[in-house]
């Protein structure tokens, strides 16, 4: 089972050591994708660290879980998934475990970032 994973930028896709520019479309799993500087990427689910079946149940979960909520809290979902979308075609597939950034003091930097931004909007807008 593959499943396909869009690059917007051809950086992102070599920052995981793929070669933008492949012939053996099988063997390298690569969907060459007609579109600017974009490129998509076919990932076999087991490279991704679960089985088909594990990933249908989390799904499946998922959805279960937004059939109870509400406007507002499927909005605030949207919201985030939208983020993850974002992430996802900036830097490829999010691997937490592989991936050895300090995930408390990146999000503190974010969200110092934030404080600036919200306190130079407030200076902006002379409020």
């Amino acid at each position: 089972m593959f499943r396909r994973v869009l690059f917007e930028h051809v950086d992102a896709f070599e920052a995981h050591g793929w070669a933008p520019a492949v012939t053996d479309v099988d063997a390298m799993g690569v969907d060459p994708f007609a579109g600017g500087t974009q490129m998509a990427v076919l990932l076999r689910t087991e490279d991704m660290g679960m089985d088909e079946r594990e990933r249908e149940d989390l799904i499946r979960g998922i959805v279960d879980t937004l059939r109870t909520l509400e406007r507002d809290e499927i909005h605030l979902i949207e919201l985030i998934t939208t983020r993850i979308r974002h992430g996802y075609a900036q830097y490829g597939v999010l691997d937490i475990k592989g991936n050895a950034k300090d995930w408390r003091r990146e999000a503190s930097e974010e969200l110092l970032d934030a404080c600036a931004y919200l306190a130079m909007q407030v200076i902006r807008e002379g409020t």
